[in-house]
């Protein structure tokens, strides 16, 4: 391990926090009451017996990686991982295309431990299987809540102060079946309806804020329309995938 630190003053970069350790009963420290009491169904465990277990970190970037627990055979092959603590930093802004499901009390949702467990296991080698919700368009909720933002929708019909909207994560180059003279100022910007329901978004209809035709009026694109192609979710993990050659997996 790098550091920067003279070995004789500081010993040990890294700090033991609770997800190095579990109860007893193997569950997480987190998923005990404030008694101590495992919140696990047909789980009477109290978490007064911790015991340490081995920890391993795959870093993207500051902030932006996640803890691991490695899973051997009994001839030490690996077979399995849990992935611990994983970060969401950088990509709160999107809608989670996946709810969590009744009683997920972890700190990041469902969605960010199904995308750290994938680009980990393909990073270890381990088989696969991409997450159903990485088809989904990137959606990134928003609220019409001061004059500026509703300026900059350009007081279109329909949208009114307070409201919820989507903004339609695009690419420049890929999304569109156009040319917009490349202008920044230009680049399509697709507005849709709130939809809290993700496998309603195929359908939905939006305009371009930024664009109109000759006549003045706003460009309609539909979700599922062919010339229409956002970004998914599938494009943000392999956007956040890292590289063999340049990450390595640390243990603490």
């Amino acid at each position: 391990m790098l550091s920067p630190y003279n070995p004789e003053v500081v010993t040990d970069l890294l700090n033991l926090t609770d997800d190095n350790y579990v109860c007893k009963c193997s569950h997480e420290l987190k998923e005990h009451d404030d008694s101590g009491r495992c919140e696990i169904p047909e789980c009477y465990c109290k978490a007064k017996n911790k015991v340490r277990r081995q920890l391993y970190g795959l870093g993207i970037a500051s902030k932006r990686y996640t803890l691991l627990e490695k899973v051997f055979n009994d001839k030490g092959k690996l077979v399995n991982i849990k992935i611990i603590n994983p970060k969401g930093h950088g990509i709160g802004y999107l809608y989670p295309p996946k709810d969590n499901p009744k009683g997920w009390k972890k700190d990041a949702p469902v969605w960010v431990y199904e995308m750290w467990d994938y680009i980990a296991r393909g990073f270890l080698g381990l088989e696969r299987t991409q997450p159903a919700w990485t088809s989904l368009p990137q959606m990134m909720r928003f609220s019409v809540s001061t004059w500026n933002v509703l300026k900059m929708l350009g007081m279109c019909d329909g949208i009114r102060p307070h409201n919820f909207m989507f903004m339609v994560m695009t690419d420049h180059f890929q999304s569109f079946i156009v040319d917009y003279d490349g202008k920044p100022q230009n680049k399509p910007m697709v507005i849709v309806p709130l939809a809290s329901k993700q496998n309603q978004w195929g359908t939905l209809e939006g305009i371009d804020i930024r664009n109109r035709d000759h006549r003045e009026r706003y460009k309609h694109y539909r979700m599922d329309h062919p010339d229409f192609l956002p970004l998914t979710y599938g494009h943000m993990i392999e956007r956040l995938h890292p590289s063999p050659r340049s990450q390595e997996p640390w243990a603490g």
